[in-house]
């Protein structure tokens, strides 16, 4: 799978998922910022990526809220490509505990094993 499979809904939970643990550690690092555009160019360019994550921003105000619209992600592809995408975001600097709480209850709530 890759992110021009990704429905609507998923793209919004990606997003949500992204901006959150983006911010987990309280700021934006350079290396997270250029996974970040790398995605939206995955996506189908900036402007797509762009409008979902404002769109997350006014609908996800907390990281649980994004949780719980993710919870309602059904193709297990596509939330092992979520997992795998958010975790490479995590990963793009040194991983903060915060991110990786929110990594871990990712992987519970969708019964992801780490590999």
């Amino acid at each position: 799978m890759d992110a021009t499979q990704l429905s609507g809904d998923e793209i919004l939970a990606l997003a949500g998922l992204a901006l959150h643990l983006a911010s987990a550690d309280g700021k934006l690092t350079a290396e997270e910022a250029d996974e970040l555009k790398h995605l939206g160019e995955e996506i189908g360019g900036a402007d797509t990526f762009s409008a979902a994550i404002t769109q997350a921003e006014n609908r996800f105000k907390t990281a649980q809220a994004a949780l719980d619209f993710a919870a309602e992600i059904e193709n297990a592809n596509a939330r092992e490509f979520i997992h795998t995408v958010l975790s490479d975001l995590a990963n793009a600097d040194e991983l903060h505990h915060a991110e990786a709480e929110l990594l871990g209850r990712l992987r519970l709530m969708w019964g992801i094993r780490v590999r």
